[in-house]
């Protein structure tokens, strides 16, 4: 006979957070939690629970899921929504709730599809919705009513959130378009960029070459250019979605072109615009880094955010041991070559590199000895690299965070070429403005977080070769390291001072004796 079911009400507010933390029914690997991440929940609880926007700092490898977990579940009484850059990476934070003993409700994929059950526990506040920053940012969202919004890994969030305001037209797929809009400004498209979409440029650089189109100059044509867009949008979904919310807006965004793109966009996201983020009571942007340059408050469009920055105490901890290696400083050597023999020793790798061709390139190097694993076998888990039971590699494009590969799941990775700016208008600032003084900090943080996806705690060890004359020269300078972790400015330092007059040999021998934890 079927029985009535009695809800169980939820207890009075604790009088902390971390008081709160020890009552969890969290696993037993969870002991405790670090004395810098409690020391930043006090200071949330006292100082910046009613802060409409607050950004909290916490590097890589110091606990910042955690932290940030915590909060959203004393707050649960609310509707809370943890924001993460990925599907793979709000897998990833499902199954540390659950060791952690908080209730969640994983909403990722198509969001008709989303499971009943877990979206109602978010609505009744039984759970924490986590999902993907375009599960929030797009023109109809089903989570479209949260009061506290978690925003994780949020130094990497702009190109997530400005697609929503972003009409990106590659010249391959929509080459109609593209010519249309060409034809139309040609008469003020520089010369210099003229030249190379019709001639394909000089040399193979001149494809990410990237200029942007005088607003004033190019006032006179936005009539003509808006209705030929809006002609040819009509037929494309993904186009006209985007074009919906910037055509009443069209003459306040900037076009920036390239021979193989156009991106029409503003200069910074109109969030406020939007009412799911707008609306929110409070919004804590969780970042490896929110240096001094105004960078957070640019990628969410907020003119004011209030900085809870990590406790002095957070240089005193190790977050692993790595071993840099730059074999490009050995003249005699070719270094991808080096690489690829020092990888041909160990049974997993991980391999970034800053686009997809050179994923295809790096490929076709270690097919033979390797098990490749991308981006799609990752969605759900890590297993298909993790858990391979041949020697495999992971090669990833342009992704520096997210990807937590602990112990023995991963010891050595290849940091292939300094990271790639993400998007038209970041590249513009960087090559077409020569603007990398301010761009300092974005790359500072990309190159620090890639480094640490290896070691995750003070017990772990890995090896970090860099390739490329341009990461390296980055590694070199002190303007780059200066803001990093001590200990990963010293284990550059020490990457640098062996890494010249080596050969192959001696690479190779450097990482199996570091490997090996091998006294020397």
């Amino acid at each position: 006979m079927s029985k009535f079911r009695t809800s169980v009400s939820e207890g009075p507010i604790p009088e902390s957070i971390v008081l709160m933390f020890r009552d969890l029914n969290r696993d037993s690997s969870v002991k405790y939690l670090w004395q810098h991440q409690g020391k930043i929940l006090e200071d949330y609880h006292q100082n910046h629970i009613h802060s409409k926007d607050l950004a909290i700092e916490l590097p890589t490898g110091t606990g910042k899921t955690l932290v940030g977990l915590l909060i959203a579940e004393y707050r649960r009484r609310a509707f809370i929504v943890f924001l993460c850059p990925t599907k793979q990476l709000c897998s990833q934070i499902n199954q540390k709730a659950q060791l952690y003993g908080i209730k969640t409700s994983l909403l990722v994929g198509r969001q008709k599809n989303y499971d009943r059950g877990m979206f109602y526990e978010y609505q009744q506040g039984k759970a924490i919705a986590i999902t993907t920053y375009s599960g929030l940012f797009n023109t109809n969202p089903r989570i479209n009513d949260p009061e506290v919004i978690i925003c994780d890994d949020a130094h990497s969030a702009d190109n997530y959130i400005t697609d929503l305001w972003t009409l990106s037209i590659s010249k391959e797929k929509h080459i109609s378009l593209y010519r249309s809009i060409y034809s139309i400004l040609e008469p003020v498209i520089p010369d210099s960029m003229k030249h190379r979409i019709k001639t394909g440029g000089s040399n193979h650089s001149d494809e990410y070459y990237v200029d942007m189109i005088s607003t004033i100059a190019s006032f006179d044509y936005y009539t003509h250019l808006s209705q030929r867009i809006g002609e040819v949008v009509a037929k494309d979904d993904d186009l006209e979605y985007s074009w919906s919310i910037l055509s009443s807006h069209f003459e306040a965004c900037s076009i920036y072109i390239s021979p193989k793109t156009l991106e029409i966009r503003p200069l910074i996201p109109p969030t406020k615009t939007h009412k799911p983020f707008s609306n929110a009571k409070q919004r804590v942007y969780m970042s490896a880094t929110l240096g001094e340059d105004g960078d957070i408050e640019r990628v969410f469009g907020i003119k004011k955010i209030a900085r809870l920055p990590i406790p002095e105490e957070w240089h005193k901890r190790s977050t692993g041991r790595r071993l840099i290696l730059f074999p490009g400083l050995s003249a005699n050597e070719n270094p991808e070559e080096v690489a690829v023999q020092m990888l041909k020793k160990v049974n997993r790798a991980l391999i970034l590199v800053p686009n997809d061709p050179t994923i295809q390139e790096w490929e076709d190097k270690i097919s033979q000895s390797h098990t490749v694993v991308k981006s799609g076998e990752i969605e759900q888990n890590l297993d298909s690299f993790t858990k391979c039971p041949h020697f495999s590699a992971l090669l990833l494009a342009n992704r520096y965070d997210g990807i937590d590969l602990p112990g023995d799941n991963c010891r050595f990775m290849i940091l292939n070429s300094e990271p790639s700016a993400s998007g038209l208008q970041e590249l513009y600032l960087r090559t077409g403005l020569g603007a990398s003084s301010q761009l300092n900090n974005r790359i500072r943080t990309r190159i620090t977080q890639a480094m640490g996806r290896c070691t995750r705690d003070e017990s772990d060890y890995s090896v970090v070769v860099v390739l490329g004359d341009k990461l390296t020269e980055r590694c070199c300078t002190s303007k780059v390291t200066k803001g990093m972790h001590p200990e990963l400015q010293a284990e550059i330092s020490f990457g640098l001072d062996n890494s010249t007059d080596r050969t192959a040999e001696d690479f190779v021998e450097l990482a199996e004796e570091f490997l090996t934890q091998t006294p020397g």
